[in-house]
């Protein structure tokens, strides 16, 4: 996979994660469809769940790059 090829399956993977929390938080928070503006509850209920989502990215991609680092350290030193 070249260089170009990772960027655009990079921007897939980026794309298709937002429309996960979109679609779940959405599901999960917005109830009343009879106004055009979110409730202040179902507002709040989107917040509290999109930072949720975004943490837990950011968490994942922290021990992903922790472990990728760790394995080519680990396979360096048997060199």
């Amino acid at each position: 996979m070249n260089q170009e090829q990772a960027q655009r399956r990079m921007v897939k993977d980026n794309y298709n994660g937002l429309a996960a929390i979109i679609d779940t938080c959405f599901k999960d928070c917005v109830n009343d469809f009879t106004s055009k503006t979110l409730s202040g509850k179902e507002e709040t209920c989107i917040n509290r769940c999109t930072e949720k989502f975004l943490k837990l990215s950011m968490r994942t991609d922290f021990n992903s790059a922790a472990y990728q680092l760790e394995t080519q350290g680990a396979s360096t030193s048997r060199i």
